[in-house]
Order: structure tokens, then sequence, then C-alpha cells
């Protein structure tokens, strides 16, 4: 489930105000050890360092984040040149038609459909019976037969393997694997190479290696901000001795030790704690 981020600040300092006015009042004693004054400021002190813990990840996550975007940013331009210096290569047909499907499925492109050979309509053969009779007309169809097709080219001994891929791509993650599975095509046919160093498939492989890494920290990054601010909520509001919990059994506590009319629960009182996640 997930919540907008409001309140968390306020709430804070709410709870801060809370725990300076309880720490001197003299009749406060409470029996359960949960809302003792000890109790009240350590929980205090992990408010403030959950939050902190949540901005230092934020911010990591942020730097980490631009960082994926701009090494991301020459994949297309790089993918639409490995197209074409392939196809400069002393390369097939079939091998060009492949990669170059697998740039554009990179590019997140339609891809060509590889050629199929065109099966002939076989010709209906006539014969006629030479007999004393009327002449019987046999007519017969011959059988049709259906080759594979290897998946080798019949003019190179290259193996060349069928891809099917999605065009699309919803993580930087899918992007890398595209990217892998290219390089995997190039690093395939023999004949090819270039003379740009960035080209060659080992400068190829090392690119898209820094390409993993860095996606790899941008997801472990976001998760770490995810799992910091799930245990927010928990010290918030949601664990049986939330911060939330806390304020209520306080202000109770506060009501009982020194009455309703009482300046001091009065003040307590007032004090606001208030869940404001709003479910997105």
């Amino acid at each position: 489930m997930a919540y907008t981020e409001r309140g968390y600040d306020a709430n804070a300092n709410n709870y801060g105000t809370l725990e300076g006015k309880v720490k001197v009042l003299t009749k406060y004693n409470p029996v359960n050890t949960l809302i003792s004054k000890a109790n009240i400021a350590l929980k205090k002190t992990a408010i403030n360092d959950i939050l902190a813990d949540v901005t230092t990840k934020e911010t990591a996550k942020s730097v980490i984040i631009a960082s994926r975007q701009d090494k991301f940013e020459d994949v297309e331009p790089k993918a639409t040149r490995i197209g074409g210096g392939f196809a400069s290569c002393d390369v097939t047909e079939r091998e060009i038609v492949l990669v170059h499907n697998q740039v554009k499925v990179v590019r997140g492109e339609r891809i060509k459909s590889l050629k199929k050979p065109v099966t002939p309509t076989p010709t209906p053969i006539t014969t006629i019976l030479e007999t004393t009779e009327t002449p019987a007309i046999i007519t017969e169809t011959p059988a049709i037969i259906t080759e594979t097709v290897a998946t080798t080219d019949t003019t190179t001994d290259t193996p060349v393997t069928p891809i099917t891929h999605s065009v699309s791509h919803t993580s930087f993650g899918g992007l890398v694997r595209s990217l892998k599975t290219l390089i995997a095509l190039l690093i395939a046919v023999p004949n090819y190479d270039s003379n740009e160093a960035d080209l060659k498939p080992a400068a190829l492989t090392l690119w898209v290696k820094d390409l993993e890494d860095i996606s790899t920290l941008a997801d472990n990054s976001d998760n770490a901000v995810v799992t910091t601010k799930v245990d927010r909520d928990n010290l918030f509001y949601d664990d049986a001795d939330s911060a939330e919990k806390m304020v209520v059994k306080i202000k109770n506590e506060v009501l009982a030790s020194y009455g309703a009319t009482s300046k001091e629960y009065k003040e307590i009182k007032a004090i606001p704690f208030i869940d404001n996640r709003k479910k997105t």
C-alpha cells in the first residue's frame, strides 16, 4: 500500500514538544514502562534518527538515478551506430536483419520480420488411362513437402539464432538485457569488427557491464528508501509500540495524574500527533 508523504516532520516536532513537557511533570510516574520518561525520550531519538536516515537514502538515490540517466542517454545513439557499423562489414543479409531488429528492440521500435521461403502451389497432374472403355481422367495433387528452414544461413557456417523480444522496456534492467542480446549477436559473427574503439565487442561488453552496474545500484538505492520508509511508518504509526499509540497512552496517564481540568493535561492534550498518510 502506497501513501503520500506528509505529516512526518510536524509529528516529529509535536512529539518532541510532548516529550519536553512530560519530562518536567513531577507527578508523571506510569506503571506501564512503555510510556516511562526514559522510553519517551528514546522514542524521540528514534524518530529523529529514522527521518534523517530517510533523507540520507533519498539523497543518495537521487544522485545514483541522475548518474544512471546520464549513462543511458547514449544507449539509443550507440545502438544505431552499432547497426550501421555491422552492416558495413562482410556479413550476410540475414545477419544484418537480425542485428538491425535487435537494434530496434533497444530503441523501442517495431522489428522487421525475416523473409520466409515461399512454397509454390503444386500444379495438378492429369493422367489419361488408355483403354477400350471411355477414358477415365485421374487428377492427382502432388504432396507438398514442407522443409524446416535451418537457423544457419546457407552462405555462411556461422549459426544465426532467431531472436524474439518485446519492443518495449518496463525497466532499465530490461534495456540492459536487450543490449546483452545485441552484443551476443555481434560476437557470434566472426566477420564483425570495427575501427571505432568503442564499437569493438570487448569495449561494448564493458560498456553494457557498466550500465548493468549503475542500474543495479539504482534499484538497490530505491529498495533501501522503500525499506527505510516502511521502518519509519512502523515507528510512527503501525508498530504495537508506535509513537502514535504511545502518545494516546501518555495523554491518558497525564489525565489520570492531574485531572481533566488541569493545566498540565490541557497542554498535553492539545499537542496533535495525527496519521496524515493518504492512500494512493
